[in-house]
């Protein structure tokens, strides 16, 4: 057991789709439960049966060293969850269990855990209209806080960025986009609302939100690929 400090730290190091090598340890009940790993951290790893191959004799025995992906990495269970990067390791049907499962699996390759983790919970605070929200102090106060609206604006992004190839959207996820990209504009339309900043700010962020709304309900974003978001 590492302290809970340690495993903040240990997880804001681990993106999704890491490849780590690791050693089989221990296959305590083939085809019911899953297998341990042994990756060189201070923390155990583990793959569920879920995906592995049904058929138990093409599970890896205990010593056997091979590559993994990082997975999942619970906020509050010390444990790795991971995929065996070897497809001869995964459930025969793993496209399939995949794309009805996790579809947006391709996009969240490559992020930090903590860092996806964050950004849903940004979006559920700012979609509610929490205290401190962008939504709240620009409806409530006639307030464009700046800096609400860079966190709200990066988490949309990363939302969109991972449910890109998603078939189904969440419903709130769904309403916060559409309330953003249609409330927003109609807010701040009036001359005599306050912009301390530049009127090009205001215009660039309406435009942000709306290529964000498009990208999101679109499931691709208007841009070519590689195309670099500027921060605003």
């Amino acid at each position: 057991m590492i302290t809970d400090a340690e495993w903040t730290r240990l997880r804001s190091d681990l993106r999704l789709g890491q490849i780590l090598t690791g050693t089989v340890a221990h296959v305590p009940n083939p085809g019911a439960i899953g297998i341990f790993v042994d990756v060189g951290l201070p923390v155990q790893g583990f793959v569920d049966v879920v995906l592995m191959p049904r058929d138990v004799a093409h599970w890896p025995a205990e010593g056997t060293v091979a590559d993994f992906e990082v997975w999942w990495a619970d906020e509050h269970r010390q444990q790795l969850r991971l995929k065996p990067a070897d497809p001869a390791l995964l459930r025969d049907d793993f496209a399939e269990y995949l794309a009805r499962w996790r579809p947006d699996w391709p996009m969240l390759i490559g992020h930090p855990i903590d860092r996806v983790e964050k950004s849903m919970d940004v979006l559920r605070r700012e979609f509610a209209a929490e205290e401190g929200s962008f939504l709240l102090r620009l409806r409530c106060d006639l307030t464009w806080d700046r800096e609400a609206f860079t966190r709200l604006e990066r988490a949309m992004r990363i939302a969109c960025a991972h449910h890109q190839a998603s078939e189904q959207l969440h419903r709130w996820m769904a309403d916060g986009f559409y309330e953003v990209a249609t409330a927003v504009p109609a807010w701040t339309a009036h001359p005599d609302f306050p912009r301390p900043a530049p009127q090009s700010y205001y215009e660039d962020c309406l435009e942000r939100i709306g290529d964000l709304a498009d990208w999101f309900f679109r499931g691709e974003p208007a841009y070519v690929e590689g195309y670099v978001w500027p921060d605003l």
